[in-house]
């Protein structure tokens, strides 16, 4: 797909504005993994994947921010022989004056939009999986929990690092945190798998990023799984009815590929982790033809036809 079709199609939910570099709304975008600049701001370019769109996040401004226009035309120096399609910065940053000139020069479009960082991550993320592509990255952290790929998701400040640390802490596998790259295998089925430049490594809030590897072994991180189940950890809302019996199976679609969805009310008190493994092996349960609510459903049945 062309930038442009990316900027005009999508214009409602990303708002986008541009902010420089109009005449490289006819690059093409054939990559569809989705990456903020990170490290690549100070030469680690080897992860960067040519014809792709680069988000530029808070981190990011606030380094580009502080430097001259030579330092910020070296630091782009090395990411423009990537052949990268477009620029996105997020939280309405509309002043790296430096920023604009370069892609100006280098024909490579500038956008802004008002959305934060995770959330611009999850609205690209939505609109790639629309458009069919075979590889895609998402937003969340992935574990391997009894054998189970695990998917969690949830908003920015929700808790999903700090559930799936616990999990590690318990004797689970890190996947990946916070960008997991996820490929169509030949089968239809889904592989989830680490970028890997953050591969072994997580991000907590007040602690910074640490590397699970070091810290707890190599049995704490696991390579790629098959993505078998999503989890979304969602708000506690009082006044909201959850299901109860769990005979209602939902489906998150991935690529085209509808995965068991269930969401988990995040609430003082409540076990997450707990709540968690206890879904990863009743998913394990229902692949066995094991299906719990189901069963204590039959059982009801029979026995209302029995006291007829």
């Amino acid at each position: 797909m062309k930038v442009r079709e990316l900027y005009q199609a999508h214009d409602s939910d990303l708002k986008l504005n541009l902010l420089s570099g109009k005449k490289g709304l006819e690059k093409e975008i054939n990559n569809f993994n989705l990456q903020t600049l990170g490290l690549s701001l100070v030469g680690e370019c080897n992860h960067l994947k040519p014809f792709s769109l680069q988000i530029i996040g808070e981190s990011e401004y606030h380094y580009l921010k502080k430097k001259s226009f030579l330092e910020v035309n070296n630091c782009l120096k090395k990411i423009f022989k990537k052949n990268i399609s477009t620029f996105i910065i997020s939280d309405n940053h509309s002043d790296l004056e430096h920023l604009k000139k370069i892609c100006q020069e280098n024909e490579v479009c500038l956008f802004t939009s008002p959305l934060t960082t995770n959330s611009l991550l999850n609205t690209l993320e939505s609109f790639f999986i629309r458009k069919n592509a075979d590889s895609i990255s998402i937003h969340g952290v992935f574990l391997n929990i009894f054998g189970t790929g695990t998917l969690l998701k949830g908003k920015s400040g929700i808790g999903k690092s700090e559930t799936a640390l616990e999990l590690i802490f318990k004797g689970h596998s890190l996947i990946a945190d916070d960008i997991i790259q996820v490929t169509k295998h030949p089968s239809g089925k889904l592989v989830g798998r680490s970028h890997q430049l953050n591969q072994n490594y997580m991000e907590i809030r007040g602690l910074g990023l640490i590397n699970i590897q070091d810290l707890f072994g190599v049995g704490a991180t696991y390579p790629e799984k098959i993505i078998e189940i999503v989890i979304e950890l969602i708000e506690w809302n009082p006044k909201q009815e959850y299901d109860r019996l769990g005979l209602s199976e939902e489906k998150y679609e991935i690529l085209n590929y509808p995965l068991p969805y269930l969401k988990i009310p995040v609430h003082p008190g409540r076990n997450i982790t707990s709540i968690i493994e206890v879904a990863a092996k009743n998913h394990r349960l229902k692949k066995q033809g094991n299906f719990s609510a189901q069963n204590f459903e039959n059982k009801l049945n029979q026995k209302l036809k029995e006291n007829k």
